[in-house]
């Protein structure tokens, strides 16, 4: 399938014991640019997750005929189809990345996601309320995707927000990932 004729798009959940929330509505805006196709969402108007500190999201770009040469044209039956497969996958212990529509699979870890926590309270300077990081990581030789992190801090949460060992800080919610970002390397 070649890439110019498939749209690609994002597919998330929260956590394993969760559905899968799909984005077949939005398709990722394209460009090539020194032998790469890359994928983005420009703005966190276009996707924004809070997470929690026990959250351990999965992401899956997908690969798609356009809407007219499509699986199936009704986006609700495609959703279905999809998301019944990954979950055969999931069962089977077969990865999502040998799935024929699968780009990548990238899963964060309750460990990673609190490091990346740590890491913006520590960049937030006094004065300032949020502080943010873009996570690039290579799935493969040939597949990069990449993460915006940011951390926004209430003027409630000032007097803990710097106590990191404070049982009762109330930062927890306040971590964000968005503008998601892929690229593949055409060969």
């Amino acid at each position: 399938m070649d890439n110019m004729d498939c749209g690609f798009y994002l597919m998330f959940r929260k956590n394993k014991n969760e559905e899968w929330v799909s984005l077949l509505n939005r398709p990722f805006l394209l460009n090539i640019s020194d032998n790469n196709l890359i994928g983005q969402f420009i703005s966190s108007n276009w996707f924004k997750m809070s997470l929690k500190d026990d959250d351990n999201p999965d992401f899956i770009i997908l690969r798609l005929p356009k809407r007219n040469k499509g699986i199936h044209p009704s986006e609700t039956i495609t959703r279905e189809i999809i998301i019944r497969r990954l979950i055969e996958a999931e069962n089977n212990n077969y990865p999502y990345e040998n799935l024929e529509f699968v780009v990548l699979h990238k899963h964060y870890s309750i460990k990673y996601i609190n490091q990346i926590r740590s890491k913006l309270i520590n960049n937030v300077s006094k004065g300032t309320n949020t502080a943010n990081i873009e996570d690039f990581v290579n799935i493969t030789n040939n597949i990069m995707m990449c993460m915006r992190f940011d951390i926004i801090k209430t003027h409630e949460q000032e007097a803990n927000f710097w106590n990191l060992n404070d049982k009762n800080k109330s930062n927890k919610s306040d971590l964000f990932i968005s503008c998601p970002r892929f690229e593949l390397k055409l060969s």
